[in-house]
């Protein structure tokens, strides 16, 4: 009998779970952002929802990037030069960057290393208390991790 039940209970459960997930929900306005400017302005495409006083200040994000290659047909680059030719993928990366810098007051710099030795630089940059770095970029065809070091 506290079988039957139990599995009587979960049934419930389920059918509820179900329903739930296919109930109607109006869709709420968001109230972080200013909700009258719903334009397709591709300017705010990359806005990240930061309060509008935000600053950095003039900081220099400095991103150390293994390569600017593709890998394993992985695009690498972070930093583009405008031209007249660019495909898509890499006008959108220019506006994504010039948009950060304009808005934000950042500065955006990239330094490369292909040796290979990346590790050690970002392990002795860490181990001399210093932060040369803001992100740093390894990639390689097996895996990839993006460490943000300190601010």
């Amino acid at each position: 009998m506290k079988k039957k039940l139990i599995s009587l209970i979960l049934a419930i459960l389920s059918v509820l779970a179900v329903a739930a997930g296919c109930a109607d929900k109006a869709e709420k306005p968001d109230k972080s952002h200013n909700s009258s400017s719903k334009s397709t302005d591709t300017a705010n495409a990359y806005d990240p929802g930061l309060p509008d006083d935000f600053s950095c200040n003039g900081y220099d994000f400095v991103i150390l990037n293994s390569n600017q290659n593709e890998i394993a047909g992985i695009l690498n680059d972070i930093f583009i030069e405008y031209s007249d030719d660019l495909d898509s993928l890499s006008e959108a990366m220019y506006k994504r960057n010039r948009y950060v810098e304009e808005t934000y007051a950042a500065k955006l710099s990239e330094l490369t290393d292909a040796s290979g030795v990346i590790i050690s630089k970002v392990n002795d940059s860490f181990m001399s208390g210093t932060d040369d770095y803001s992100l740093v970029n390894v990639m390689s065809i097996l895996w990839q991790t993006t460490a943000c070091c300190t601010i």
